[in-house]
């Protein structure tokens, strides 16, 4: 009986996006945009939190070639933030991290500050390449939201050019 109910709503979701492409892709990335705003804003404008911690472990990620692209640290206290090609020695830091996603902001180990050089969360390009997605997002969405007509080369310049940053995104969040 369940399986026949899943499969009832499964038939009216597909039944309800046929057709309509600008609709599927509201309801798709809308949740997405409102995710990655409510991180600009947790990152840019709430305030942050200081903490001593201990560096618990960390790895190396290596390219292809064999080269080192970054270190990868976690603390005792369970935050994560990466470092190109910067090995920290001392195990006591200073974290400054936000509140709701815990994103490591501000890096120091005796007297030595690593914020500048992080490329973990929204620090370094990261930053440009979750603009650039959330701008195409906004922008494709009030495309489709005006409900003026819109021609298939736009539809799909618009879904495959922001479906491809968030792969580019998700692939750059899996590496550092």
């Amino acid at each position: 009986m369940p399986e026949k109910k899943l499969e009832e709503i499964v038939l009216s979701v597909i039944r309800y996006f046929k057709g309509r492409p600008t609709r599927m892709f509201i309801a798709v990335f809308s949740p997405i945009v409102f995710l990655f705003i409510i991180n600009f804003i947790d990152f840019f404008l709430l305030p942050t939190v200081y903490d001593s911690d201990e560096i618990d472990s960390f790895y190396v990620s290596k390219s292809n070639r064999g080269s080192i692209r970054a270190f990868h640290y976690e603390t005792k206290k369970g935050y994560n933030f990466s470092l190109p090609n910067i090995r920290i020695y001392e195990s006591e830091i200073n974290v400054e991290h936000t509140i709701l996603f815990k994103s490591i902001t501000y890096v120091e180990s005796e007297g030595k500050d690593y914020s500048h050089t992080l490329s973990s969360d929204l620090n370094g390009f990261m930053k440009y390449f979750h603009l650039l997605f959330l701008f195409s997002m906004i922008m494709g969405i009030v495309t489709f939201a005006r409900g003026k007509p819109i021609s298939h080369n736009v539809l799909l310049n618009i879904i495959g050019f922001n479906s491809l940053m968030l792969l580019v995104l998700i692939y750059m969040l899996y590496l550092y």
